[in-house]
C-alpha cells in the first residue's frame, strides 16, 4: 500500500501538538494514527517516496528533495501552507527527532521545529523542514 502526502487540517496540527507536548511522546503508534486520519488531514494525492527518502543528516539532500515535492504539488505560497510543512515533519519525526542517549526517549524541542508559524517572525525560519526548503529554493 502506497502512502500519501497529507495535510493536517487544524484538528491535525492541534493533536501533533498535543503528541509533541506530552511527556508520552514516544508513542508513535498515536502520531501514525494522526498521520493517517482523515478526520485530521486531507489527500494531496502524491506519493511519499521521495519523502520516505530525505537523508536527515544532509540538508542539501532533504532540500533537493522537498523542492521536487512542492514542485509537484504545484502550490500558490507554499511557505505559508502550515498543514503541509506540519504534517510531513510529523511523517519524517521518528528519524528526525533526537533522541536522549539515557533511554531512548523523543527530544522534540520546541514546537516551532515541528509546526510550521509563517506569522511569527521569531519563530517561522525555525522549522526543521520548511526553513531548508526555502534555503535552497
Amino acid at each position: 500500500m502506497t502512502t500519501i502526502i497529507r495535510r493536517f487540517n487544524a484538528g491535525g496540527i492541534a493533536s501533533f501538538s498535543a503528541f509533541l507536548s506530552s511527556p508520552l511522546y514516544g508513542n508513535i503508534p498515536q502520531l501514525n494514527d494522526i498521520l493517517h486520519s482523515t478526520m485530521y488531514s486531507e489527500s494531496l494525492n502524491i506519493s511519499t517516496y521521495a519523502l520516505d527518502s530525505i537523508n536527515v543528516n544532509c540538508r542539501l539532500s532533504a532540500a533537493k528533495v522537498l523542492k521536487g515535492i512542492i514542485d509537484e504539488l504545484n502550490l500558490s505560497n507554499p511557505e505559508n501552507d502550515v498543514g503541509l510543512w506540519t504534517w510531513m515533519s510529523a511523517y519524517i519525526f521518528e528519524r528526525a527527532c533526537k533522541k536522549s542517549d539515557e533511554i531512548g526517549s523523543y527530544l522534540p524541542g520546541e514546537l516551532s521545529l515541528w509546526i510550521l508559524n509563517p506569522k511569527d517572525y521569531k519563530r517561522f525560519y525555525r522549522h526543521y523542514l520548511c526553513s531548508i526548503w526555502q534555503l535552497y529554493s
